[in-house]
């Protein structure tokens, strides 16, 4: 998996656990079951990236759960899994960042356009 390799070459804190994570985010049900598997392993996560992505050129593509693809990509596994990290303790602090299009820096953006 590409994401684990990106996540082995970033520096390592010490004192700070940190773990890559694979799950296929296309089917609500791996989502859940992921963040079922990470609760049921910590008790405390301070910073959650998700990098969930999906580019598509044809028209609508359902899943087998009867959702749309790049509509569970681009939102439904991120409202999922965005309420997932706590803090413990007294002035903790826990955050979400979600990274939408990787790999696409020579595009540019039309920013009147920033529809589905």
């Amino acid at each position: 998996v590409a994401g684990g390799r990106t996540f082995a070459s970033l520096p390592r804190p010490s004192g700070v656990k940190r773990e890559f994570v694979y799950c296929d985010a296309f089917l609500m049900r791996n989502i859940v079951a992921t963040c079922e598997e990470i609760k049921s392993r910590v008790d405390e996560i301070n910073f959650l990236v998700l990098s969930a992505g999906y580019f598509r050129v044809t028209g609508h593509d359902e899943t087998e759960e009867g959702l749309d693809r790049l509509l569970v990509m681009r939102y439904y596994c991120r409202f999922k899994a965005a309420p997932f990290p706590r803090s413990q303790g007294e002035g903790g602090d826990a955050r979400v960042m979600t990274v939408l299009g990787t790999g696409m820096t020579d595009v540019p953006v039309d920013r009147d356009d920033l529809g589905l």
